[in-house]
């Protein structure tokens, strides 16, 4: 099926730490800005944050099973993350095939 102009989804997920510990063992990323509240303080952000790559694989998961329909994939993605996501926050997740 080919995508229709204009066509869109969305999933909203909460980052629990559940979550970011099971992206750092399958990645091996264990940047303390994750994982140490006390390194994390000191940060721009005040507070631990989710993984970046963690939030782009929810874009997967939308494309790949919602546009155009299950099943799609695709081949390039650019991000440009302009804010935290912080654990234990709801995030929501809009792909837009337009």
């Amino acid at each position: 099926m080919m995508p229709i102009v204009g066509q869109s989804a969305s999933l909203s997920k909460t980052i629990t730490w559940e979550d970011i510990q099971d992206f750092a063992r399958l990645t091996g990323d264990t940047n303390p800005l994750h994982f140490d509240e006390e390194f994390a303080i000191k940060t721009r952000f005040g507070q631990r944050v989710a993984h970046g790559m963690l939030i782009a694989a929810l874009i997967s998961a939308v494309i790949g099973t919602q546009l155009p329909e299950p099943g799609t994939i695709y081949i390039n993605q650019m991000l440009q993350f302009v804010a935290p996501v912080f654990i234990r926050r709801c995030n929501y997740c809009y792909s837009d095939r337009g």
